[in-house]
């Protein structure tokens, strides 16, 4: 059995405590894109090498899936049935070769695909549609609340009830 003495032990905690208390007060640093569209554009143009093209299939698929999974049954972008991996990889190479050095260094490369995305892949709008099955007769609605509203005054108004002492 290990026996610790009062001072180690009085020590220990004192260290514990007190390098807690320093890393809980620690100021929080605001997150930073992770990609800049400057650093993912030299991926997407070393299709010779297959590690850097991996790496911007890698994000731009990661992209994609954040676009068209919904949220709220939304999607921020629909992309067309059967477009491909090389299609969408080329799409992004296009976009971003198409941007200023400015823009490209100033922007997390996921939302310019994003917002590339959204705008040449539109969703179609929904239309509301109203089922009548599951509306409320207006007549029958308004007889049902002057009912319980009647209920809930005669209930009040009983002797012994909350607030009536």
């Amino acid at each position: 059995m290990i026996r610790i003495s009062g001072l180690k032990f009085m020590t220990t905690l004192l260290l514990c405590s007190w390098t807690g208390f320093v890393i809980a007060q620690a100021p929080y640093d605001p997150p930073y894109p992770h990609r800049t569209g400057a650093q993912l554009l030299p991926y997407c143009e070393q299709a010779d090498i297959p590690v850097e093209l991996l790496r911007c299939d890698y994000y731009v698929q990661g992209v994609a899936d954040l676009a068209t999974t919904p949220v709220q049954g939304k999607r921020l972008a629909c992309l067309p049935k059967g477009m491909n991996r090389s299609t969408l990889l080329q799409f992004a190479l296009d976009h971003l070769s198409s941007l200023t050095p400015q823009v490209l260094q100033e922007n997390s490369s996921a939302s310019l695909l994003l917002q590339a995305m959204q705008t040449a892949f539109p969703c179609p709008k929904q239309t509301a549609t109203v089922d009548k099955s599951t509306q409320v007769n207006p007549v029958l609605q308004n007889a049902l609340r002057e009912h319980f509203l009647k209920m809930a005054n005669e209930k009040q108004n009983q002797p012994g009830a909350p607030g009536k002492d």
